[in-house]
């Protein structure tokens, strides 16, 4: 009878089991179980609620840490999953002291998205769907925006590689539906709003020559509490990889046209840009947002044609002409007319401010009027552009021109302005002037005025 060794035996298959795991096929099996497992393990966690509720505060958290402060940001409820599709219910920006009423917020928002291609540093966007998009724009009294400084600036120190994610982000298809844009200024008490505005923009995901679409179905404007409805609304527009163009930009209402055209491009620090502006205005479609006693009558047809930079600013064109104006008043018979208004004139902001009348002429009360002058700063303002621009009304300024009036009926004339007796509204004469004028600022006592009146019967 033949007798075993219990260790032995269970040292031997000990041994055997450790054969078994140690041969590479089956730690192959092992390790494509496990990761297998892993793999289905964060599938699910990534599609779990838990992961979005995760999602949804490091996004809000991001959004926080790139916004300025005095601001918060609010993400709504985030659906989907991370593998290539979410949908956010609404994002806000908020101003801390206007908690109830966002600068910037959004309905529902969808993004699609390329998942593969974060492995290669680039966020590729197949679609971004925005619904109800709203931005509510304040002027303060002071002169600043409520959005102007909403982000935080960079320190202006080019992050390192290690520092860096180093992302190229692409898109091919935008659609922002049914936003509105409304724009308040405290201090001269105007509001004015914009509804059932569209953008789509659609272009190739490996280069950035999308062209876009922006348009009002079915918007209006409103003005000091007067709304007005936009017949058409349509502007034409490419977005390149170093700038923008917009190829056309046509705002109807009523008898009243309004056409741009311009863009914008890249180099280096510096942004350029270019535009050309047509207007066609019919005073009567502008009426109603004026006092109710107001009477005008008239077309407006100006041109602007202007170029700058960050810094700079030249408007190469201003250009109004009117065949015949008139405004008055229901309460009387009062009425300022003219003929044939003719303005041209520029602007330049550097090396100081200045901006130029090179012609005014026009008809009134049977004789005619003409004109020149200019006005500019006596320092250059500091800072950007625009904080330069708003600036502008703070510094001196000295100003110079001319006027000469020839054959202007004389009681016709003054009768546009005040109520003559009756005994004079029979009376004829003409009034012919010629003057020049200089000043500084608004000191009277710096006010110069050289020039001569003739009345003749």
């Amino acid at each position: 009878m033949r007798k075993y060794n219990n260790k032995s035996s269970g040292r031997t298959k000990r041994v055997s089991r450790m054969r078994w795991f140690w041969k590479p096929a089956n730690l192959v099996k092992i390790f494509v179980f496990l990761s297998i497992a892993f793999i289905c393990g964060v599938f699910f966690f990534i599609r779990s609620r838990d992961f979005l509720d995760w999602a949804e505060g490091r996004l809000e958290t991001e959004l926080q840490n790139r916004i300025a402060d005095g601001y918060t940001a609010d993400v709504g409820k985030i659906d989907g999953n991370i593998l290539g599709s979410i949908t956010i219910e609404n994002l806000s920006i908020f101003q801390e002291n206007t908690p109830t009423t966002p600068i910037i917020s959004t309905g529902k928002v969808t993004l699609i998205y390329n998942l593969f291609g974060l492995l290669t540093r680039k966020f590729e966007v197949k679609q971004l769907k925005v619904v109800k998009p709203e931005i509510h724009i304040v002027r303060e009294s002071d002169g600043n925006f409520n959005l102007e400084d909403i982000f935080k600036q960079g320190t202006g120190e080019k992050p390192s590689q290690e520092n860096s994610a180093q992302f190229d982000f692409a898109v091919e298809y935008i659609r922002c539906g049914n936003g509105a844009i409304t724009y308040i200024d405290t201090e001269q008490e105007l509001r004015m709003e914009v509804k059932g505005i569209t953008i789509v923009v659609n272009g190739r995901l490996n280069t950035w020559d999308h062209k876009g679409l922006l348009k009002i179905h079915t918007g209006s404007f409103a003005f000091n509490g007067v709304e007005k409805e936009i017949d058409d609304f349509n502007a034409n527009f490419v977005i390149l990889a170093n700038g923008s163009k917009l190829d056309n930009l046509q705002l109807t209402f009523d008898n009243s046209e309004l056409q741009a055209k311009g863009g914008f491009t890249r180099e280096e620090s510096v942004t350029a840009w270019d535009g050309i502006l047509d207007l066609k205005l019919d005073l009567t479609d502008i009426q109603r947002f004026f006092n109710e006693t107001v009477e005008l009558e008239g077309v407006v047809t100006a041109k602007i044609a202007a170029e700058g930079t960050d810094s700079d600013l030249d408007v190469k064109t201003l250009s109004v002409n009117m065949p015949t104006f008139s405004i008055g008043t229901a309460e009387n018979s009062r009425k300022i007319r003219l003929a044939d208004l003719d303005v041209k004139a520029h602007y330049k902001h550097l090396p100081t401010p200045t901006f130029t009348l090179s012609a005014f002429s026009t008809q009134i009360s049977d004789g005619t009027l003409v004109g020149e002058g200019s006005i500019s700063l006596e320092n250059a303002p500091e800072g950007k552009l625009l904080t330069q621009l708003r600036q502008l009304p703070q510094y001196p300024f000295t100003y110079a021109g001319q006027w000469r009036a020839t054959e202007v009926q004389l009681i016709p004339f003054l009768s546009m302005f005040v109520q003559l007796p009756e005994n004079l509204t029979d009376g004829v004469g003409n009034l012919s002037s010629t003057a020049k004028f200089s000043g500084k600022s608004m000191d009277v006592s710096n006010f110069n005025l050289d020039g001569e009146i003739a009345l003749m019967g």
